[in-house]
């Protein structure tokens, strides 16, 4: 993983929406911040999951992940962490592991107010995963 801080903060007084939520991406995807779109707006996760899908990836969030983990056995799981903050109703995105926030991408620290939801990264193709770390596809 490569871990970043985001390079745009979230001022909607002016227009501009922040790039947390990339910066995310870029760090579980090891890209560059600018190599990530910024996705707001109206069907935003829809746009994100057309783009992901280049990387044969898809965005889904997940609002029960602890008990989906545990009760799956799933351990180290790398994924996007939503959460409102301190600074009002904007979410706020984090890089999370096993369902713990690991790493805040913000310029100046956001403290979380309890996850919102859970973004984990699943594979389109899983088997091109598999062919990648060296095993032999079915």
């Amino acid at each position: 993983m490569r871990l970043q801080k985001q390079t745009i903060e979230h001022d909607p007084a002016h227009g501009r929406h922040g790039n947390c939520f990339s910066a995310v991406l870029a760090a579980l995807l090891h890209l560059e911040v600018d190599q990530v779109p910024v996705f707001s707006g109206e069907d935003w996760d829809k746009h994100l999951n057309a783009w992901l899908a280049g990387y044969g990836l898809a965005w889904v969030p997940v609002s029960n992940f602890d008990e989906v983990k545990e009760g799956l056995g799933i351990l180290g799981c790398h994924h996007e962490v939503g959460s409102y903050t301190e600074h009002g109703p904007t979410m706020h995105a984090y890089v999370g592991v096993d369902g713990k926030i690991v790493y805040d991408p913000s310029i100046e620290p956001l403290t979380p107010r309890g996850a919102r939801h859970y973004g984990l990264l699943v594979a389109l193709r899983p088997w091109e995963l598999v062919l990648v770390h060296g095993q032999k596809a079915a």
